[in-house]
């Protein structure tokens, strides 16, 4: 199977959910295909972990030109060439910027079995509501189209028209840690978030909601993510604001998070949308009970009062009163932790992500 040859396009590589799946799904199908990347932006951070095992990762060559329009010209230009020379059995695209890019150009490769991965709900057609249209018209040239929540498979059927029989669910999956939580009662309870500093991830709901929280209990929050647009010194203007700004810690990007999952009592997300969150199912495989918004795949991965909490987005009031719980009862916390385990083992594990995805490559080279 080494002789087939797959072309992976993505946005970068840098650090964020899809691609920390992207990374573990290749490095196992790295066995049986000759795979390389094709990035629309920079390299990224992760990119190491692809070149040490021998996948190829390509960026664009005409990074130094400042005019758009001659960059995106090259840029495709640069995809066309490299699809007639490579001569791909399967395009994957993962990402709409990366299916947007390349796969308007491509559509002309007919022989080309075709996958477009859609890793979050469609939101972003409302702001450019152009992108909903071209989006549909490419559906109809993918082989298969994969999702990795209900929620999203919804959005497709009802939204964008594409045939049932078409879409795949593919779940996100977690390495499950081979250790055991100590558990120990701490005077401060831990909390963590792990999220990109990004409009949608609504880290400023969850500051502002923590605020609230009687100063009587005893906590510290942790904030994990990569800040591209310097928001961190936003919210921590804001967390000074309301006084609580020696309780919250920024760690910026993390290529490892597993230190910050050991320490951590509670996991938390606070996103006005969400596909399949990889943050959640790693509160979830450390055995931490989780509080999320109920969006998206969220109500896929946490079961309501038995592994954690799910509010609806920008309601404060009843994150304070489930959050403020759980820093109360350690016993709720350890309950609900294994609740949360115990779905992640049965779902959610790496070793079915990879199953998934060679059995999808496998089925489709043999059509």
């Amino acid at each position: 199977m080494k002789n087939n040859k797959i072309l992976i396009f993505i946005g970068s590589l840098n650090i964020g959910g899809t691609e920390k799946q992207l990374v573990k799904i290749l490095k196992y199908l790295n066995k049986f295909f000759t795979i390389q990347v094709f990035t629309i932006q920079e390299k990224g951070s992760l990119c190491k972990e692809l070149e040490s095992i021998g996948i190829k990762v390509i960026e664009p060559k005409y990074f130094f030109l400042n005019n758009k329009f001659f960059f995106y010209l090259f840029l495709i230009v640069q995809i066309f060439l490299l699809v007639v020379k490579l001569k791909p059995k399967i395009i994957h695209y993962y990402l709409p910027h990366s299916y947007l890019i390349a796969g308007i150009p491509l559509s002309i490769f007919f022989r080309i079995k075709k996958i477009m991965s859609r890793r979050s709900l469609n939101n972003y057609q409302k702001k450019y509501p152009f992108v909903k249209y071209i989006e549909i018209l490419l559906h109809k040239q993918m082989d298969i189209i994969t999702s990795n929540s209900n929620a999203i498979s919804r959005q497709l059927i009802e939204q964008e028209y594409v045939k049932k029989e078409k879409i795949l669910l593919i779940r996100n999956g977690v390495d499950i840690p081979n250790l055991k939580k100590k558990l120990i009662s701490r005077k401060i309870i831990n909390i963590l978030c792990v999220a990109n500093f990004i409009p949608y991830k609504n880290h400023q709901f969850l500051i502002e909601s923590l605020g609230m929280i009687s100063s009587k209990l005893d906590w510290e929050l942790y904030l994990i993510g990569r800040d591209n647009f310097n928001y961190t010194e936003k919210y921590k203007n804001l967390a000074k604001k309301i006084g609580i700004d020696r309780k919250i810690k920024f760690h910026g990007s993390q290529n490892n998070i597993t230190k910050f999952l050991k320490k951590a009592d509670i996991g938390i997300l606070t996103s006005d949308e969400e596909g399949c969150s990889n943050s959640i199912l790693e509160y979830m495989s450390f055995s931490l009970p989780v509080i999320a918004t109920r969006v998206g795949g969220n109500k896929d991965l946490v079961k309501h009062k038995h592994s954690g909490f799910l509010v609806e987005t920008g309601n404060k009031k009843s994150l304070v009163d489930y959050l403020s719980r759980l820093i109360k009862n350690k016993n709720l916390r350890i309950k609900f932790g294994l609740e949360g385990l115990k779905i992640v083992k049965k779902k959610f594990t790496v070793k079915e992500l990879h199953n998934q995805n060679l059995k999808l490559y496998k089925k489709l080279l043999e059509k």
